[in-house]
């Protein structure tokens, strides 16, 4: 009865709030232009709708509305076991069939092939490529997404396959959230956790399992959406002629089920070790709004207003609070708030203000001015901006209305409409809305804490009683309202070093090349800097340079490392020197202009970008940035000062890389296949930190950032190509050329040649977790990369195939390849494994068997071309002409990794050069298990 007045009282807020006396009826909020919705006869939902990003792929998800909530007690973790028998074979798509149609299109399970099941949902999704085979592949993927709703065979040796599979699943998961039990509440949720528990996954039947897929696997209960490159009156017919024939049944009811909490406060402790204070945070259930019409979606909009203008006001105030308000759970919002303290005593005391505060704004409200601030703050933000959107995106937004019924404002008049209902809110209305949070907290309050401070720091929910009614109580300093004068927009003069232009330098570029099929194009000028350019067609109008050079910290000998390590930290905080440091903030803020400046091991690097018109700006920065950088010397003193101060002092980071097993593990993996170039070991003494010189340390960067030898400059984004080019070349053809200047040596690392053991520590005390690492050095190029990557995927294949389809004895088992070309010439395999301790020695074996299996034998030609087509369809979506990040991405990879733009242009012939037997012989070259390093997480062995 409660949850229905809360509901009844929402209703009555949507009239009260959003509909002025005389306003037209309410409207729903327009789906998407162009989006095809309709129902079939039997019930099923569809959503169609045409989208051009990206413009190779169809975005595709079945939508089941059920989940773990309509489970009954026999069929806990049933929801979830059948989204893993939906993969295990089907009516037309027997055993592994399904996965492997889709696999043959180059899509990757996992990535392009995947579901989840929640409480109220279970959802199937697929990324089709549609620019190889074009849409007659939609006739057969319909069908195998109509398999799911009527065609699932529960082979009784599939099902304890599975069954199997699931339980190692429940051994490696987590929620992640210390306090999940806590906002979950008492009621059904926490008895229907999705995944259920091993007991349940133990004891559910087959048959059990077909009961609830014939319940609640119905047209009636699902929604198919097809977003991407269709033509929506096509698809609308072969979802007609694919689906029609399926058999309405007799839906069940799928119930409400709200979350529901115990009355009055909650309080879960969770102890903390680690950090530097504790954190209280109080959580108030609520009953959230779905926006679906335009009175709603303005209600919904009303309420991130209030949490937007109590967090101004706490701030304005001195209190400092995160505060926030989201949808949970169901139809429930956490209103959630919290403060940090050394103890028990300075929490209560800032909680006290929170609280104080808050009582404040009910009674009081916001005054004229501030209110108006703040709603024209919001209305400004308030745009129905969908330019770019990609597909996959406009599936999530379809997803929230199909479940809950929100609807994404796609329309400009629906957001003016809006917007108009939000410019006139009124200080009573967001005291109502407050007033209405805060009320519900007084029928349940839930309170996480995080207890640093020790057993005699704990609270107890007496107290938290009493801290909340005092703090509610607390009467706060009258507060006035400081209105931020708004300066106009003043002209900012341009220092003469960034608006200069430049004498022609075009006789400066001694070759080019085009690169056709990725559109890239290369020039080399004479002085040596090399520059790399792929125009984009984004909607922004913003260009984007990497300049990227050979000679990092891990160059330095181990003498000059404890002087240079840190120069470019230092050398970045002087700015530049023909600029006032004041000046040049004001300029790149109002120019738009970014930049930034780092070093790694073996390569420095500037990032920067400007809208398009700026670009001689951008480039007179980058070039004052690399040749003139500014000294501040009584910053360097400042910052080497508390270095010294802070010397020998162990720090949180320190404290936590103790503490943290992975993270040992990982420092250890680095160390084994020479992540941490060799005079990283060399200890850093208080007396180097004394001999520290900026003016060495200016030295060492300009020698390294204005060599315009061995440095590349990847410039992308919606530009003129050949208007921006003659801007490059004039300025950067100034940079001088000299012998004198370091040629950075590419000697390849020195990898390991023996074998390696070692143990850790795993909270999990019945579980081993293997970490086996293959490491070694290669000829760097993108064939050989190429062929590394097939020969991770050919592992990872094999661990699912016999480790978890075959023995049952793992969940995900995972491969990863990690390389480095240029100079460390290095690569490393690492497999990681996690199963309970009884099935160690097993896996162990089976592993050893896989290896010498793929060393003997070459793998299939149907294996291999399956595995290539996923490299061309990865290839294809990522590196779209859109895509300036994605680009100037790859390009530095490339470049960074020693393959050439020639062969990326050839990619698709370089990948079909690779054969089986080329693989067999990786295999024996690259995987040697006489060099092999096994860390693991368990119990010695």
């Amino acid at each position: 009865m409660y949850k229905i007045t809360k509901q009844l009282f929402l209703l009555a807020l949507l009239a009260a709030f959003c509909l002025p006396a005389g306003a037209n009826k309410d409207s729903k909020i327009n789906l998407p232009r162009g989006t095809v919705e309709g129902y079939l006869d039997n019930g099923l939902h569809y959503i169609i709708m045409p989208n051009a990003l990206p413009r190779h792929g169809i975005e595709m998800r079945l939508v089941m509305k059920v989940g773990s909530l309509q489970e009954n007690d026999q069929q806990k973790g049933g929801a979830h076991f059948l989204e893993h028998m939906s993969f295990s074979g089907t009516k037309h798509f027997p055993q592994d069939a399904w996965v492997d149609y889709f696999e043959r299109l180059g899509m990757k399970y996992g990535r392009d092939i995947n579901a989840f099941t929640g409480f109220d949902r279970t959802i199937y999704w697929l990324s089709l490529p549609v620019a190889d085979f074009g849409t007659q592949v939609m006739d057969s993927t319909l069908l195998a997404v109509r398999d799911i709703l009527d065609g699932v065979s529960f082979e009784p040796q599939l099902v304890e396959q599975e069954r199997g599979v699931i339980k190692e699943e429940l051994r490696g998961y987590s929620t992640g959230d210390d306090f999940y039990n806590l906002k979950i509440g008492d009621g059904r949720y926490i008895q229907r956790m999705p995944l259920g528990t091993e007991q349940d996954i133990e004891t559910i039947s087959r048959n059990q399992l077909l009961n609830y897929y014939h319940q609640w696997y119905l047209p009636q209960n699902a929604c198919l959406v097809v977003v991407g490159n269709v033509d929506a009156q096509d698809m609308q017919k072969r979802i007609q002629d694919t689906f029609s024939s399926i058999a309405k049944g007799q839906p069940t009811p799928l119930g409400k089920y709200p979350l529901t909490y115990k009355k009055g406060i909650t309080l879960h402790e969770v102890k903390d070790t680690v950090g530097t204070s504790s954190k209280l945070e109080f959580i108030i259930p609520h009953e959230g709004v779905v926006g679906n019409t335009i009175a709603s979606t303005a209600l919904k909009e009303q309420y991130r207003l209030l949490i937007a203008a109590i967090s101004k006001r706490l701030a304005a105030r001195g209190i400092r609070c995160d505060i926030s308000d989201a949808w949970y759970l169901a139809t429930q919002n956490h209103f959630s708030f919290s403060v940090e303290g050394k103890g028990k005593q300075e929490l209560k005391e800032k909680m006290t203000q929170v609280l104080g505060a808050f009582a404040d704004i009910t009674k009081k409200g916001f005054g004229k001015e501030e209110l108006a601030d703040y709603v024209t703050e919001k209305a400004n933000r308030m745009k129905a901006d969908t330019i770019g959107f990609q597909s996959g995106k406009w599936c999530d937004d379809f997803v929230d209305y199909i479940i809950s019924g929100d609807r994404y404002v796609a329309w400009d008049e629906d957001m003016e409409k809006v917007k108009l209902l939000v410019s006139n809110t009124s200080s009573s209305q967001l005291q109502k809305l407050f007033k209405t949070i805060l009320n519900e907290g007084k029928q349940s309050l839930l309170v996480a804490y995080q207890n640093n401070a020790g057993k005699t720091e704990s609270f107890t929910e007496s107290e938290l009683q009493q801290l909340w009614q005092q703090g509610l109580k607390t009467r706060m300093p009258a507060y006035t309202y400081q209105r931020k004068e708004v300066e106009a927009k003043q002209h900012v003069d341009i220092p003469a070093c960034l608006s200069a232009t430049h004498p022609d330098a075009n006789a400066s570029i001694v070759s080019k090349r085009k690169y056709e099929d990725i559109g890239v194009s290369e020039y080399q000028l004479a002085n040596g800097l090399r520059l790399v350019m792929r125009p984009t067609t984004d909607k922004d109008s913003t260009i984007y340079i990497a300049m990227h050079g050979r000679g990092g910290v891990g160059d330095l000998s181990k003498q000059e490392y404890p002087l240079l390590k840190d120069a470019v930290s230092y050398v970045d905080m002087g700015g530049l020197a023909h600029i006032n440091t004041d000046q040049l903030t004001e300029v790149m803020q109002a120019e738009g202009l970014s930049m930034s400046v780092g070093i790694a091991d073996y390569w420095h690097q500037v990032l920067a970008s400007a809208p398009t018109d700026k670009a001689q700006e951008l480039m007179n920065l980058v070039y004052e940035k690399i040749t003139a950088p500014g000294k501040s010397y009584e910053d360097f003193k400042e910052v080497r000062d508390a270095e010294i101060e802070r010397f020998g002092k162990e720090t949180l980071l320190e404290r936590l890389l103790k503490r943290d097993i992975n993270r040992m593990l990982s420092r250890r993996v680095d160390s084994l296949v020479c992540n941490m170039p060799a005079n990283s070991g060399v200890k850093i003494q208080k007396e180097d930190l004394n001999r520290l010189s900026l003016d060495s340390m200016t030295n060492y960067y300009t020698s390294l950032f204005a060599n315009p030898q061995q440095t590349t400059l990847i410039v992308t984004g919606n530009i003129d190509e050949e208007q921006v080019l003659g801007t490059i070349v004039n300025t950067f053809a100034r940079l001088k050329a000299s012998a004198r200047m370091t040629r950075f040596e590419n000697k390849p690392s020195n990898m390991p040649k023996s074998p390696y053991k070692e143990a850790f520590e795993n909270d999990v005390e019945t579980q081993t977790v293997l970490n086996y690492i293959y490491s070694g050095n290669y000829k760097p190029g993108l064939r050989q990369s190429l062929m590394l990557k097939l020969m991770r995927d050919v592992m990872q294949n094999r661990l699912l195939s016999i480790l978890r389809e075959k023995m049952n004895i793992v969940y995900s088992p995972y491969a990863d390849l990690y390389y480095a070309g240029v100079p460390q010439a290095k690569y490393n395999f690492w497999l990681e494994i996690a199963l309970k301790n009884e099935n160690r020695d097993k896996a162990i074996q089976a592993l050893d068997g896989i290896i010498k299996e793929l060393q003997t034998s070459r793998i299939s030609e149907g294996e291999l071309n399956k595995l290539k087509m996923s490299f061309l369809v990865t290839k294809r979506k990522s590196l779209s002409d859109d895509a300036p990040a994605e680009w100037k991405n790859i390009l530095t990879t490339l470049l960074q990794n020693g393959e050439s733009l020639e062969d990326f242009d050839n990619y698709s012939n370089c990948l079909k050069s690779i054969t089986t037997e080329d693989i067999r012989k990786g295999f024996e070259e690259y995987v040697r298990p006489e060099r092999v390093a096994l860390l693991y997480k368990g119990n010695p062995f």
